[in-house]
């Protein structure tokens, strides 16, 4: 099957009724299974550039969430947990027992819930600028001067021009990430190997 670029066909379109709701999707590639969720106001659309070459090496499976795109828009629950339930029940349809979850923006805050809700249907995790992350106890990893309007966006572009600043804001990042690995705060079915991690 082909990704249908702005709107489904019959070769293309493939639309089952999950929970009382028609949620639409695209498919194509074998091996891997590999979900593609997109983000608040957006569709299977989002995913054009990167389907075909991601069907190469996987199963990949683009889904409109209930209410975007082709999908069913009734009246009921919209929360990303209501969304999550649909994208298991979609993976039962299509009897996907383990999936890679690729999210972005509020599509990852569905992958988390998928993942949190259904941990052994979920191989792992891709967040793209994901919704529903927060860290207790920390702001940004930015210093608080860089958050002021036009002063930070020039401190920035001056930082970004030196090496060492670049190499110790990723390694300030890494350290972050690696304390929050380690300290189990990220789900297990986050499969992440950080550098300096054994």
């Amino acid at each position: 099957m082909k990704f249908a670029p702005a709107y489904p066909t019959q070769t293309t379109a493939i639309s089952p009724v999950i929970d009382g709701v028609r949620i639409h999707y695209q498919e194509k590639g074998t091996g891997t299974p590999l979900v593609l969720i997109h983000g608040y106001t957006s569709s299977t659309y989002s995913w054009k550039d990167v389907f075909e070459p991601l069907a190469t090496s996987f199963h990949v499976i683009a889904i409109d969430l209930k209410g975007f795109g082709f999908s069913g828009k009734p009246d009921g629950d919209y929360t990303r947990r209501a969304q999550a339930v649909l994208v298991a029940h979609l993976l039962e349809h299509l009897k996907i027992d383990n999936a890679w979850l690729c999210g972005n923006s509020m599509g990852g805050e569905v992958a988390l819930n998928v993942a949190v809700a259904n941990p052994q249907r979920v191989a792992g995790l891709i967040l793209i600028d994901s919704a529903g992350v927060e860290v207790p106890g920390s702001g940004s990893l930015a210093p608080s001067y860089l958050l002021i309007p036009v002063v930070g966006r020039v401190l920035t572009a001056l930082a970004l021009r030196s090496d060492k600043l670049v190499r110790e804001g990723l390694e300030k990042v890494s350290t972050t990430a690696l304390k929050l690995l380690r300290s189990g705060w990220l789900p297990t079915t986050c499969r992440c190997k950080l550098a300096g991690d054994n």
